[in-house]
């Protein structure tokens, strides 16, 4: 299985995902020094490619013109600005792999939101802001592009101690139905 990994930071998840059996990993960052932290950890592994770029600008380049059978992207949506209720860059990744797990943070005020961040710092937003949805709008965000949207049965109860308001959720979304006990289609 090839899996796409955007927004990798400096491949800790990468070295999990290889040690599940990937085939291929595909990873990017936008950060120029987390590149590189990827580039000299995984240095004389064939089977990772390591790519430079902002998912907020660079779906459209190129080199990011990949394949995948999976993209696994987490702890990334929610340090990135994906406009709604477009969510450009949830399309540009469907458009890479027919599946997709991530995770995203929760707005539990009822409504999607921007969250707008003050400072530059390696775990906020490159644009200093990132969207806050609710579970309805990433449902409905991640049907309309992959087609098919769930939830785990169990779902992950995590606040993120940096924004204890919104908690993360995860959420997959398919090209294809999914049959899984351990996923509820997502409402």
């Amino acid at each position: 299985m090839t899996i796409f990994e955007p927004g990798a930071g400096i491949g800790d998840q990468s070295a999990w995902l290889l040690q599940q059996g990937a085939a291929k990993l595909i990873t990017s960052d936008g950060r120029v020094d987390n590149v590189g932290v990827i580039k000299k950890r995984f240095l004389s592994n064939p089977k990772v490619t390591v790519l430079e770029g902002d998912l907020e600008n660079c779906l459209d380049l190129p080199q990011f013109s990949v394949k995948a059978d999976l993209i696994y992207c987490w702890g990334v949506y929610y340090h990135i600005y994906d406009p709604m209720p477009e969510f450009p860059i949830l399309k540009k990744l469907s458009l890479i792999a027919p599946m997709i797990v991530m995770d995203f943070q929760e707005s539990l005020t009822g409504v999607d939101y921007v969250k707008t961040f003050l400072t530059a710092d390696s775990s906020q937003s490159v644009s200093l802001k990132s969207g806050r949805q609710t579970m309805t709008s990433m449902a409905n965000a991640v049907r309309d592009t992959f087609g098919y949207a769930y939830f785990p049965a169990e779902q992950m109860n995590w606040n993120d101690p940096a924004c204890i308001h919104d908690p993360r959720r995860i959420i997959v979304g398919s090209k294809t139905p999914l049959t899984s006990s351990g996923l509820i289609e997502a409402r």
